[in-house]
């Protein structure tokens, strides 16, 4: 630590103090009390090198005794240590609602009032909140760890200006002070949810409570129109952190850090969780459990009437034709599809809804019960898998065991 450190030449008779000053002598923080000397280390062919203990406390003054301004010799390496080696750095800490959370190096006479500034100030939801300074009592026995430490907490209540008063906006802070600014539990920012398709007012609705039900929101979005397909309608409800990152796959992300996402499913996966409702008994029987409350950021899609039935799957012809009323049974419009193709699976037959619902066939004895069709639904008939009979199976087995039974024989024979 000297204020030219670099390799000088050696001159006759030059002793430590006459290079100190060559090298622009001393800084504010090198330590005096103790430097080195490594004679010969200079040398890197020298495998052995004596180590001298210099004390340069008297070097402001000019007041080296001889004992420490010791003669050099050739590839003598002289090192002075910083003060800032042997001296723990100090710091604060704050936390909570400021601009900046962050950990600070502790200057002398620093007050609670010039921590806020380097954080950036107080948010305005910690107005009406109050402030806390948790220190460490005894800081010097704790440093040499003669007893436990311990901590007392101190709080001040911030003001409507986001000031503190005079007072404690003075406190003298004390090294390893933590801050927390804490939140005002009444303060909140405006939370929507948003209603699309078919309702007069599509858009963003804010929530005028934490309990208001979609009943409400539909009265405030002037109802649904004419063509709103009750029965269809959507909840899109946005995952909890948890979910996101305990359960849901982290994407891949392209040179951008932007996600790579191979469809609109796996978007949902990441983004939405869609949450199927029954918005025609949600307005019927109003606070009922089918009234549901509505969370921030949820998004009610109510779809336009789908006048058709889609059939699809192991049937002759799969086909979409247009929904009947008077026929709700699903083999009617298996019969409108041809019938049934090569191979169906009879029983496991079902039906998706408009709103993401399905229902399958039923079982009983020799009787199938099948789901009921309604307007925009998709009935699938999956194909029956391949099953071997009796005798298929009995050959399989014969044919496996052969080369079994040729071994024993061959062993027998040989023994």
């Amino acid at each position: 630590e000297v204020t030219y450190p670099d390799t000088y030449e050696l001159r006759k008779g030059d002793r430590l103090f006459d290079l100190i000053n060559r090298a622009g002598g001393v800084t504010r923080n090198t330590y005096l009390p103790r430097a080195y000397i490594f004679r010969g280390a200079g040398d890197s062919t020298n495998l052995r090198s004596d180590r001298l203990e210099v004390d340069l406390s008297g070097i402001s003054d000019n007041e080296l005794t001889d004992a420490s301004n010791i003669v050099l010799q050739t590839n003598d390496v002289v090192q002075l240590f910083s003060q800032n080696e042997f001296g723990e750095q100090q710091f604060v800490e704050i936390f909570g609602e400021v601009r900046k959370e962050q950990k600070v190096t502790k200057y002398g006479g620093m007050t609670l009032e010039d921590l806020l500034y380097l954080s950036g100030g107080i948010k305005p939801s910690a107005e009406y909140g109050r402030l806390e300074i948790s220190s460490v009592v005894d800081i010097d026995s704790a440093r040499k760890s003669l007893k436990p430490t311990r901590t007392v907490v101190r709080s001040y209540a911030i003001q409507p200006n986001l000031q503190l008063d005079s007072a404690a906006a003075k406190i003298m802070l004390r090294p390893y002070d933590q801050i927390f600014v804490r939140k005002n539990p009444t303060f909140e920012l405006q939370q929507n949810v948003e209603f699309k398709g078919m309702v007069r007012y599509p858009g963003l609705y804010p929530r005028l409570s934490k309990y208001e039900r979609i009943s409400s929101y539909l009265e405030r979005a002037g109802g649904v129109k004419e063509n709103a397909n009750l029965a269809g309608a959507v909840l899109y409800r946005n995952k909890t952190e948890f979910f996101r990152e305990k359960v849901v796959e982290k994407p891949k992300l392209d040179s951008f850090g932007i996600p790579i996402l191979d469809s609109l499913s796996e978007m949902a996966k990441v983004v939405d969780e869609p949450v199927t409702i029954d918005l025609y008994k949600a307005m019927k029987h109003k606070n009922s459990k089918h009234d549901i409350v509505l969370q921030e950021n949820d998004v009610v899609f109510i779809p336009e009437i789908n006048p058709f039935v889609t059939i699809r799957g192991r049937v002759q012809s799969p086909l979409k034709i247009a929904y009947d009323k008077e026929h709700s049974n699903l083999m009617y419009y298996i019969d409108k599809a041809g019938g049934f193709g090569i191979k169906p699976w009879r029983r496991r037959v079902f039906v998706t809804y408009a709103n993401g619902k399905s229902r399958r066939t039923k079982s009983f004895m020799f009787l199938r019960f099948y789901p009921k069709v309604e307007e925009g639904a998709i009935v699938t008939v999956p194909q029956r898998p391949e099953t071997q009979d009796a005798g298929e199976i009995i050959k399989t087995v014969l044919v496996g065991s052969i080369p079994i039974i040729l071994t024993g024989i061959i062993f027998k024979y040989i023994n």
